[in-house]
């Protein structure tokens, strides 16, 4: 169950790293200059937010195994 912990841990540090691009790439799109196509920052955006469920299945998957470490225990 340690492992599972230490899993879970790095897959929440993956979840925060992904927000924060996304966050970023969107910060790029507002700031884009009128006219210009934000076609490739809606790639990226789509892309990392793919990277974002895959990882929150993962944590889904540990915390349906693992319900102790979901419940704190």
């Amino acid at each position: 169950m340690a492992q599972a912990r230490l899993l879970l841990r790095a897959l929440w540090e993956q979840v925060e790293d992904i927000s924060r691009k996304i966050e970023d790439e969107e910060a790029r799109v507002a700031r884009r200059p009128a006219g210009s196509t934000p076609r490739a920052h809606r790639v990226n955006t789509a892309q990392l937010r793919k990277e974002l469920y895959q990882l929150h299945g993962m944590i889904d998957g540990i915390n349906r195994r693992f319900p102790q470490i979901a419940a704190g225990v």
